[in-house]
């Protein structure tokens, strides 16, 4: 206490470890993650018309189907009475094995920081997803014809229909599970050259989703609506990339990068462009990968266009004819 004027202030600022300690966020089966405080302090300030706070080098990884510290990154955190809280120092962390199959791809093995994350409030969504593909390889000459049968689960950020909301609602968003299936047609191609190549293709899916919205409060703050929905599901789009190939001690490895345009449909239309990266290795009947894709579309909605953004990343494994993705994504929609 300052006896010249009775304000409080903490002189020095207060510094303590928080330790070996990890807080469990979500551990099911198929996936978890984790938020790790090993390596991290905590810095608190408090002035007399202020104060701040600094928490570095705090990992969240995740763990997905089995596999501990498969994805993840390290950032600091900082905030305080002046200062914007924010995510500073972003680095991405990967699984060992993962990190090697990434050196195939120019400029991934090397990555560099991500710019702050302001932590305000903000209009980007999360949303996490698990995949399984049984499909069918045909090939057709320099072609491969892979038709396959699509289940998936997870959550997604989504419109509640008008008919599931109290009587006057506004438009309303809300985190929603969902379940759903369809079909896929892909046809892949690249060039005979080695180690660089050109791969292409082109991909065509179609099913449906089914949204089981679980608790939705009307604008007065009072009552729920319980109820399920559903949404056709339609995705084209077709690419044209680089790829390298080459080997990690005995197994195969593969990397590749790319661009193109696509068409998608779930309860409204979507065009625009997107661009992936993918990186696996042949472990002779088990293949591992990692992978990225990122868009940006125009969303034609009932009350207008909007500039949509998405990007999703994951880990697949693929034994014979069966496959298993899991990802986090997110999205963000802008009207235009």
């Amino acid at each position: 206490m300052n006896p010249a004027n009775g304000r409080f202030r903490l002189m020095p600022p207060v510094a303590m470890a928080p330790g070996p300690v990890q807080i469990v966020l979500s551990d099911d089966v198929d996936a978890g993650s984790r938020i790790d405080y090993a390596a991290s302090s905590i810095t608190l300030a408090i002035e007399e018309d202020g104060w701040s706070l600094t928490m570095p080098r705090v990992k969240v990884w995740t763990d997905i189907l089995g596999l501990t510290d498969v994805t993840g990154m390290q950032t600091d955190i900082i905030g305080g009475s002046t200062l914007r809280p924010k995510l500073t120092a972003i680095n991405s962390l990967m699984h060992p094995v993962l990190e090697d199959i990434m050196t195939f791809l120019p400029g991934f093995s090397s990555r560099p920081e991500i710019a702050p994350i302001d932590l305000a409030a903000t209009n980007l969504k999360y949303k996490v997803k698990l995949k399984t593909v049984a499909e069918k390889e045909v090939e057709l000459g320099p072609l491969h014809l892979k038709v396959g049968a699509v289940f998936e689960a997870g959550t997604d950020e989504v419109d509640v229909p008008p008919d599931l909301l109290p009587p006057g609602s506004p438009r309303t968003e809300a985190e929603v599970e969902f379940v759903g299936g369809g079909i896929s047609v892909a046809l892949e191609g690249e060039t005979p050259t080695s180690p660089w190549k050109v791969v292409y293709g082109a991909e065509f899916g179609l099913g449906g989703k089914t949204y089981m919205p679980q608790l939705t409060t009307d604008p007065s703050g009072g009552g729920a609506v319980v109820g399920s929905f559903s949404k056709a599901s339609f995705e084209l789009k077709a690419y044209i990339g680089i790829g390298v190939g080459g080997h990690l001690g005995p197994f195969k490895a593969e990397a590749s990068v790319g661009i193109g345009p696509v068409i998608v449909y779930e309860g409204d239309w979507g065009f625009g462009g997107f661009v992936f990266f993918d990186a696996k290795v042949d472990v002779k009947i088990v293949t591992v990968g990692v992978y990225g894709e990122f868009s940006l579309m125009i969303v034609k909605k009932v009350d207008g266009d909007y500039a949509a953004y998405e990007g999703e990343v994951g880990i697949y494994v693929k034994i014979m004819f069966f496959s298993i993705k899991a990802s986090i994504g997110f999205s963000k929609e802008d009207k235009i």
